[in-house]
């Protein structure tokens, strides 16, 4: 049976599946990737309290991530749950940092394995170790 998901939004399009079944909780697309592990959906993502004095990381919201790790000001490590196929995998991150000093926070990923990945805050002008208050992580592949 078709399934067809529409809207009156002109963001929004008719989007027709010709063929997908449902087996254990997973989607499968017409192409044979799966919601669970098609490309096209997030592998994990996290939303974490950075900032002065919080070592903790402490998570706001997440998926396929156990926990975060403090290494130094603005340097953090996103630990995952269930390890991604491979490290080839796309990372996008964002930051928020609220100063009255009018630095320009920017945000970068580094070192990333199947099982976690580093993240960085620093000043946009200078590269300076940064410690931004809230962190968002998301990785594809």
């Amino acid at each position: 049976m078709p399934i067809t998901i529409s809207g009156d939004s002109p963001n929004l399009s008719t989007v027709s599946l010709a063929s997908p079944s449902i087996t254990s909780g997973s989607l499968t697309m017409n192409d044979a990737t799966t919601i669970t592990s098609g490309s096209q959906v997030a592998k994990a993502w996290v939303n974490f309290q950075g900032g002065n004095g919080n070592t903790s990381g402490t998570i706001n919201g997440s998926y396929n991530v156990s926990s975060v790790t403090a290494n130094a000001t603005g340097s953090w490590t996103v630990n995952i749950t269930n390890a991604i196929a491979n490290a080839n995998y796309s990372v996008q991150t964002a930051v928020n940092y609220s100063s009255s000093h009018n630095q320009n926070a920017l945000s970068f990923y580094g070192t990333k394995t199947t099982t976690a990945v580093n993240v960085y805050c620093v000043v946009a002008a200078t590269a300076a170790s940064l410690s931004c208050s809230n962190y968002s992580v998301a990785i594809f592949g």
